[in-house]
């Protein structure tokens, strides 16, 4: 269990850099459904003992996760980035994920990384 927890945080934190994924062969929504398919049903599981620590919103996070896996994302439409980002931040921080805390011109660049991100700018 602990090893798929720690590979589905891996898909998750994919997801909140964008400019890896951009680059990569595989879209965001390729991403969400692997996560969905493979990893969430683990990710599910922890859910009653996360609701006991009054993490009350983790499951609800899942929830939109597995919908919008479902229905699909338009990453070229800001809200729906904003949504599946802002929904695997709120997730990862139920988990207690520590997540650096950014501006929102931080966060523009990379989810993940903010300004420092590793994959934005020319491919090498």
């Amino acid at each position: 269990m602990g090893q798929a927890i720690g590979e589905g945080l891996n898909w998750l934190c994919q997801l909140l850099c964008e400019p890896a994924w951009r680059r990569g062969t595989v879209d965001a929504g390729e991403i969400l459904r692997k996560w969905e398919a493979e990893y969430a049903p683990v990710f599910r599981e922890l859910a009653p003992e996360l609701a006991a620590r009054g993490r009350i919103g983790y499951l609800g996070g899942l929830d939109r996760l597995s919908a919008m896996s479902r229905q699909g994302i338009d990453v070229g439409v800001p809200d729906q980035l904003a949504a599946l980002c802002g929904t695997v931040r709120a997730v990862m921080v139920d988990l207690g994920v520590p997540l650096p805390t950014m501006s929102p011109a931080e966060a523009s660049v990379c989810g993940l990384h903010g300004k420092e991100c590793p994959f934005d700018g020319d491919p090498a």
